[in-house]
């Protein structure tokens, strides 16, 4: 995982994780009642987060 600091928006953090972590890390997220819908409440969001339950 890389953390980058924008030059022009300090207060902004860009996390970079490698590809092969995200299905473990979407999973743990999910845990705690964090997904896609947490930041995204729409209906293309609602499907996404259905699709990847569903998919387990």
């Amino acid at each position: 995982m890389r953390v980058a600091r924008a030059e022009k928006a300090p207060h902004l953090v860009k996390i970079v994780m490698p590809k092969t972590s995200t299905r473990r890390i979407k999973r743990s997220l999910d845990t705690f009642g964090i997904d896609e819908t947490t930041v995204f409440p729409d209906l293309q969001a609602v499907s996404r987060v259905v699709a990847f339950r569903w998919k387990g």
